[in-house]
């Protein structure tokens, strides 16, 4: 069976765009990646390491 998920809506997307804008107003740099498994061991090691440093 499909499992349910609520639909996170307009608001959720929006409050997204804004986070990433006031970022790009606070750094000078970023970084896109695109990953195929994001639930990789070396993956979370990495956005951990980027926890601490951002």
């Amino acid at each position: 069976t499909l499992s349910k998920t609520k639909k996170k809506g307009r608001d959720h997307k929006e409050s997204i765009v804004s986070a990433i804008r006031e970022a790009a107003e606070s750094y000078s740099s970023a970084y896109v990646f695109t990953f195929e498994n994001m639930r990789n061991l070396k993956f979370k090691e990495f956005r951990d390491q980027l926890k601490t440093t951002s």
